[in-house]
This record gives C-alpha cells, structure tokens and sequence, in this order.
C-alpha cells in the first residue's frame, strides 16, 4: 500500500508490531512561507506603484539604489525601502493636487 502525503500539516501515523509508533508530519519549509511572503509584499508595492502618477521617479530610485527595475528582482528590505519611498510620493501628489485646487479657487 502507497500512501501519500501532501500539505503543509498532514500527519500520518502508523503502527508496526508490539508499541513501537510512527508519526510523520509534514511541516512547510521554510522557503515555502517565505516566497509566499514575499509574492504578497511584491503585490503591495505593485499595488502603490499603479497609484503613482509618475512611475518613473520610483523606478529610477529602484534601479539607483538596488540595480533593477523589476519588484520581482527586491528583497525584504529593498521592498520596505521601495514601498516608503512611494509611500512618500503618493503622499507629496496629493499635497501638490492639494495646493493647485487651493490656488484655483483662490484665483477665481
């Protein structure tokens, strides 16, 4: 008999003569938890680049600071650096829209 065992916690466990048991549980590597970790942080940033009006500033920063334009190619780290450096751009676009609605309305 074949037996199979597939996912991250499946136990399997078996009995062979007398008391002697076997438990076999299947855990996620490490790496498995991390890329998955690391796909979800790739799709926020992606997800703050699309609200960004001028993509450009933050992909010269990427390729400046880490040699690459491509979110798939980050780290951890660079994708924090990444994410509160549009983070701060996004913010600065709303100020300045801010700032011209207010200059509109005061030139009306």
């Amino acid at each position: 008999m074949r037996q199979s065992n597939s996912g991250a916690g499946a136990i399997q466990v078996g009995e062979v003569h007398g008391d002697l048991t076997i438990v076999q549980v299947a855990a996620q590597s490490p790496g498995e938890g991390h890329a998955q970790r690391l796909r979800i942080e790739q799709a926020r940033v992606l997800r703050l680049l699309a609200r960004v009006s001028n993509r450009r500033s933050i992909l010269e920063f990427m390729r400046r600071e880490f040699g690459t334009s491509m979110v798939k190619d980050l780290t951890f780290p660079q994708l924090y650096r990444v994410k509160k450096y549009a983070e701060a751009v996004v913010r600065r676009e709303g100020d300045l829209v801010r700032d011209t609605e207010s200059n509109t309305r005061e030139d009306e």
